[in-house]
């Protein structure tokens, strides 16, 4: 379990925190702003359903307690309609800091993560150590490390690329002495779990750029260089290559998605199908480019876009091919990188250009069915490290301090409004390799460990 040390971080689910060194008053969480909506009177089978209201975020507390859960709007109702949803509870506020430290961890006069734990010592105490979390005296647990505060340690290697499987999993490849190394980590519970090999001819393909997903069965495929494609079986072992695609694309639009029993990637003219075995391959759809692509188990559908028109594209995944550019869906959308879906959402963001290591742009989403896009994060003010959104929602790493090594953890709200969760991180840009959510954890490296953290 995650043992929160600093006074202005709430996680419980009461996310009540406490301030040891100056109180002020605490704060009071929003309550669900909008009511449902009334259903229409002259519905022939039942009007349409009301709006339903969305609840406010709750307050940030300036000292001593956190904001409580905003509560959701009242459902409508109609005699000649359906009635409206129920408005969506406010997240809770976050605890504020007190008056004398202003807020990280170091005792006054010494340099973040370093402490006068004994007094009259001067700073030589470490506050990133397990001995002294994130404060004085705050010991992590056995199983756990410190990166600020104490958490679950996953262990396993340090991973140099990590994508999304099923069912919360996580695909993570290391480099072991030459030999490119596969596992797979359950974002809820476990330990990196050793899967399979790139090696030989799998490993000169798939040495850079690769991408991989994983099948129902438990397969692991990787789009590699030059239109390879390979594949672990579900029993683990060495990769062995399946096909060659006849129009590979270029060597940024590398992407593999697996649906049943078909398995679809980019070429240089659209979309390609196969079966998982490698046989059968064929053009599903023709786009002009396809920057990404990923697939929506919950509708049937394979998402994708091209980072030059600014519009998302939608087919069934069931669907045979066709010869044209024939599509269920084109929603306005500026996708330039990244793709994460929700229950409701498609989750982007946009590039507007770079600030030293990082892209600046915005963290937008749009409906599923279309609609407006909605901006959700800025990605410069701080530095946008990694984005998540998996089945416990939409979170963000992001770089508050490279010199202090102060990296920090949000959950993204409605409108922009954001839950704080995890403060003063210890961490670095560079060795920050992935973040992906879970259903009740998130898993990430801030440094060179792997931890889990409850949500």
């Amino acid at each position: 379990m995650l043992r929160s040390t600093l006074a202005a971080i709430a996680i419980s689910s009461s996310l009540v925190a406490c301030s040891s060194d100056g109180g002020g008053t605490p704060g009071t969480g929003g309550a669900g702003f909008g009511t449902g909506g009334t259903g229409n009177w002259t519905g022939t089978d039942g009007g349409p359903a009301g709006s339903g209201g969305a609840g406010a975020n709750g307050g940030s507390g300036t000292g001593a307690t956190a904001g409580f859960a905003g509560t959701g709007g009242v459902g409508g109702t109609s005699p000649g309609g359906s009635g409206g949803l129920a408005g969506t509870g406010g997240l809770a506020g976050t605890g504020g800091v007190g008056g004398g430290n202003p807020g990280g961890p170091y005792t006054p006069g010494c340099k973040p993560w370093t402490a006068d734990c004994k007094g009259g010592t001067g700073c030589k105490t470490f506050l990133n150590s397990e001995a002294n979390c994130g404060a004085c005296g705050v010991t992590c647990a056995a199983g756990e490390t410190c990166v600020g505060v104490c958490a679950e340690t996953v262990v396993g290697s340090w991973p140099d690329l990590a994508f999304p499987g099923k069912d919360d999993n996580v695909i993570l490849i290391w480099d072991d002495n030459g030999t490119d190394q596969v596992g797979k980590l359950a974002a809820d519970a476990g330990d990196i779990v050793p899967f399979g090999v790139l090696d030989g001819t799998a490993k000169y393909f798939c040495d850079a750029q690769t991408r991989a997903a994983e099948g129902p069965d438990g397969a692991v495929y990787f789009a590699c260089t030059k239109g390879h494609v390979y594949k672990i079986p579900p029993s683990g072992g060495s990769a062995v290559e399946i096909l060659v695609a006849t129009a590979p694309p270029s060597s940024l639009d590398k992407n593999i998605a697996v649906f049943g029993s078909k398995i679809f990637f980019a070429g240089s003219n659209g979309i390609y199908r196969a079966n998982d075995d490698g046989t059968g391959e064929e053009l599903w759809v023709k786009n002009a480019c396809v920057s990404k692509l990923a697939v929506d188990p919950a509708l049937s559908e394979v998402v994708f876009y091209c980072r030059y028109d600014n519009t998302i594209r939608v087919r069934g995944a069931n669907k045979g091919p066709t010869t044209d550019f024939v599509y269920d869906r084109e929603i306005p959308a500026h996708a330039e990188s990244g793709l994460w879906i929700d229950a409701t959402h498609y989750w982007y963001q946009r590039i507007d250009g770079a600030s030293g290591a990082f892209a600046t742009g915005e963290v937008l989403r749009v409906p599923k069915q279309g609609g407006p896009e909605e901006p959700m994060l800025d990605m410069a003010n701080p530095p946008l490290v990694h984005l998540s959104v998996g089945t416990g929602g939409p979170y963000a790493l992001q770089l508050v301090d490279q010199t202090d090594k102060h990296l920090r953890l949000v959950r993204l709200g409605s409108s922009g409004n954001h839950q704080l969760l995890l403060d003063w991180i210890n961490g670095y840009q560079n060795s920050s390799r992935f973040l992906y959510v879970g259903k009740t954890h998130l898993v990430m490296a801030p440094n060179l460990d792997v931890v889990r953290v409850p949500l």
